[in-house]
C-alpha cells in the first residue's frame, strides 16, 4: 500500500496563490483588452494583450495542475481505502469462521469438556468413569475367583 503524502495547508496556500495569480492576470488582461479596444491598435498594445493572455493561460494551467494532483491523491486514497475495507471484511469473515469452528468443538456434548473452553469436568463424567472402573474391578475379581477355583489341586 502506498503512503499518501498530502499536506492540506500547503495545498490551500498553493491554491490561493494560483487563484490570486489567475485573478490578477485576468484583471490585467481585461485592462489591456479595454485599452486595445479603445485606443488605436499599436504594436505595444498588441504585445501587452498577448503577454496578458499568456500570463492568464499559465495561471490557469497551474490551477489545473494542482487540481489534478488533488484528484490523483483522492483516487489513491479511494483505492487504498477500498483495499483496507476488503481486508477488514476478509479478516472479519475468517474470525467469524474460526469462532464458529471453535464453538462447534467446545460446545459438542461428545467432546471432553474442559479441554477447549476451560470449564471443569462435570460430575456426570466423573460418575460414569467411576461406574466403568467399578465394573472393570468386579469383572477382574470374578475372573480371578474362577481361575483360583480351577487351579485348586484335587486332593
Amino acid at each position: 500500500m502506498s503512503d499518501i503524502k498530502f499536506d492540506e495547508v500547503q495545498f490551500n496556500q498553493q491554491m490561493n496563490e494560483c487563484r490570486t495569480n489567475f485573478f490578477n492576470s485576468l484583471s490585467e488582461l481585461l485592462k489591456n483588452y479595454k485599452t486595445h479596444r479603445t485606443n488605436p491598435i499599436t504594436l505595444e498594445n498588441q504585445s501587452n494583450l498577448d503577454t496578458s493572455w499568456i500570463t492568464l493561460t499559465v495561471s490557469l494551467n497551474e490551477i489545473k495542475k494542482l487540481k489534478g494532483a488533488f484528484v490523483s491523491s483522492i483516487n489513491i486514497l479511494l483505492v487504498d481505502t477500498q483495499t483496507l475495507d476488503d481486508d477488514i471484511t476478509n479478516q472479519t469473515y475468517i474470525k467469524k469462521d474460526l469462532k464458529q469452528k471453535l464453538n462447534d468443538l467446545s460446545g459438542s456434548k461428545e467432546s471432553s469438556i474442559g479441554m477447549l473452553d476451560g470449564s471443569k469436568i462435570i460430575r456426570t463424567h466423573v460418575l460414569y468413569g467411576n461406574y466403568l472402573l467399578t465394573l472393570i474391578c468386579i469383572f477382574m475379581i470374578v475372573m480371578l475367583v474362577k481361575n483360583y477355583r480351577n487351579m485348586k489341586p484335587s486332593s
